[in-house]
């Protein structure tokens, strides 16, 4: 009969579980964190962002498995996708209890994307450099105007508030109590 379709949401990815890409142990007392388990490290990320914005640069069997992989285990790794209701439809599938056993091989699939471009960055395939440079001026960007100003944000948001969040953070798990 396979398993309920609330098993298969639980521990799947949310919208801010994003920060944990580049601050793995944020714990942040009234938002909600799902999955701690996101940080792959930023030298990694920076090639796995690399490998899928050469999508259409390699002509490789593997690569583009891999990549399918991936890209099929993120979207059914997030909650409440459309995709992961779909799949729980099909007897086979609806045997996956969590979304992190899904993502245990998706993550196994970014590892596959991870090494094959470090293989082609290592053969010289200028394309793929260009690529690299590109996403390395992006990440730049984003740290520099996205990352750092919210960082400084919550660090004077928690050093002048931290009574006020605290409390709020007791009263939340006193009402889910």
């Amino acid at each position: 009969e396979g398993v309920g379709l609330d098993s298969v949401f639980a521990g799947a990815y949310q919208f801010q579980d994003l920060i944990r890409f580049f601050l793995p142990f944020i714990k942040i007392p009234i938002v909600e964190l799902s999955n701690p388990n996101l940080y792959i490290g930023i030298p990694s990320l920076i090639l796995l962002c690399t490998a899928l914005f050469s999508w259409k640069k390699i002509h490789n069997f593997y690569f583009r498995f891999w990549y399918v992989v991936f890209a099929f285990c993120i979207l059914h790794g997030i909650k409440y996708s459309p995709l992961a209701w779909f799949t729980h439809q099909i007897p086979l599938w609806n045997s996956f209890r969590e979304a992190p056993r899904l993502m245990f091989i998706g993550w196994f699939a970014g590892a596959c994307l991870i090494a094959y471009i470090i293989d082609q960055i290592i053969e010289n395939n200028e394309e793929l450099t260009k690529v690299f440079i590109k996403v390395m001026s992006w990440y730049q960007r984003l740290l520099v105007y996205g990352v750092l100003p919210l960082i400084s944000l919550a660090t004077v948001l928690l050093v002048g508030f931290s009574g006020a969040i605290r409390s709020a953070g007791i009263q939340r798990i006193e009402q889910s109590l």
